[in-house]
């Protein structure tokens, strides 16, 4: 608390150094700040001043001796074009900061009528998000991820959806970030682990035919005292072996949890889970983690596949990756794949397994287990 206190004292120095004598900066509450700039000519003085903002907040603050560097993400609102009334702009500039706050560090952004639009649509998703498991308003459905060599289905990736009563269908990238932000994540998280081994043991006593279960494992999740415990716990009910679960989580988990993460990774390597580098390739990461965790796939992400039929440096970059998988015997996943050109480019460098609508858009079990009694052997 001493250091935050100090902190906050040189944040109002440095504040103030960046404005006129006749406006106003003053603590709002926590480590927000407000700014009121007075006899403005236009918007672009304030973007002007937010740019000096920015910039004298690249220099590190000196606390004790350290050298601290903090972001800023601001938001910015005009009067009267806003608004006038006080509370309104208060709020109206909150949705424009978190907005900046989601573009990345160190930004700014103007209030506009659609960024108000959008946080009721998020207030409404919110509120609504709290009861939709106790609604049964989720389902999953499934998505086979095939080998490359005989296009057999090797593993099916449980894929979550919510069909609201009030606004039907609502799109993972909708209401994910939501549900990531107000700490929902972790029992709708709970919830896909129950439905999916219930489901895979069915498609299991459906098939006779072992397929292998992949599913996403949010960092909120991850970073849970009792993940393992309730993880265990759930695949001992449905008599589901371990090694036949694939845990896919990003490599930004692995960096912003390596102390905490790597006990966890190795008790559920040790238990025989699949641990699945998902989105590879996207993260902000040294490639150590590779050699120190037990890792046993890399997914490469859609990003890289789509741009193999048009760009020689996507497949050579998709060569180095799965060359590098191959040297630590470790399987590589290309994922979204589209066409019959990038299938073909992307068997050609070796990858182990293939994912996307070319092959299956996501369907619900019981196709996914017609489509297994159909074709058992591939090809």
């Amino acid at each position: 608390h001493h250091i935050g206190d100090l902190l906050l004292v040189q944040v109002a120095k440095r504040l103030t150094e960046n404005i006129r004598e006749n406006d106003t900066v003053s603590r709002f509450g926590g480590d927000e700040f407000c700014m009121l700039l007075n006899n403005i000519a236009n918007a672009n003085d304030a973007e002007i001043i937010a740019s000096k903002i920015h910039q004298s907040f690249n220099l590190p603050f000196l606390i004790d001796g350290k050298d601290i560097v903090i972001g800023t993400s601001i938001g910015i609102v005009i009067i009267p074009e806003n608004g006038k009334e006080h509370t309104a702009l208060l709020r109206y500039a909150d949705i424009a900061m978190y907005r900046a706050k989601s573009l990345g560090r160190n930004n700014y952004h103007f209030y506009t009528e659609e960024l108000n639009l959008q946080s009721k649509r998020r207030s409404e998703l919110k509120s609504l998000l709290y009861s939709a498991i106790e609604r049964d308003e989720f389902y999953l459905d499934y998505q086979p991820i095939y080998s490359l060599k005989n296009k057999k289905i090797i593993s099916v990736e449980a894929l979550l959806r919510w069909k609201s009563k009030e606004l039907g269908n609502i799109a993972p990238m909708n209401f994910i970030p939501i549900a990531e932000d107000c700490g929902l994540i972790s029992p709708i998280g709970e919830w896909v682990f129950e439905r999916a081994l219930h489901d895979i043991k069915y498609l299991y006593e459906t098939t006779n035919e072992k397929i292998k279960l992949a599913v996403n494992v949010s960092a909120r999740q991850f970073r849970k005292s009792d993940f393992f415990d309730s993880l265990m716990k759930v695949v001992d009910r449905y008599s589901i072996d371990p090694s036949m679960v694939q845990l896919e989580i990003t490599e930004n988990i692995l960096i912003s949890d390596h102390e905490t993460g790597v006990d966890t990774l190795f008790k559920l390597a040790d238990e025989g889970f699949e641990i699945v580098i998902d989105d590879f390739g996207t993260g902000y990461s040294s490639l150590s983690y590779i050699r120190r965790y037990p890792i046993k796939t890399l997914k490469i992400d859609m990003s890289f596949i789509q741009d193999v039929e048009k760009e020689e440096r996507a497949k050579i970059l998709v060569e180095t990756i799965v060359d590098m998988a191959r040297n630590f015997t470790m399987s590589t996943v290309a994922e979204g794949i589209e066409t019959v050109e990038q299938e073909n480019i992307i068997a050609s460098t070796g990858c182990t397994y293939g994912q996307g609508n070319y092959f299956s858009k996501p369907e619900d079990i019981d196709i996914i287990c017609e489509m297994i009694l159909k074709n058992p052997d591939g090809n």
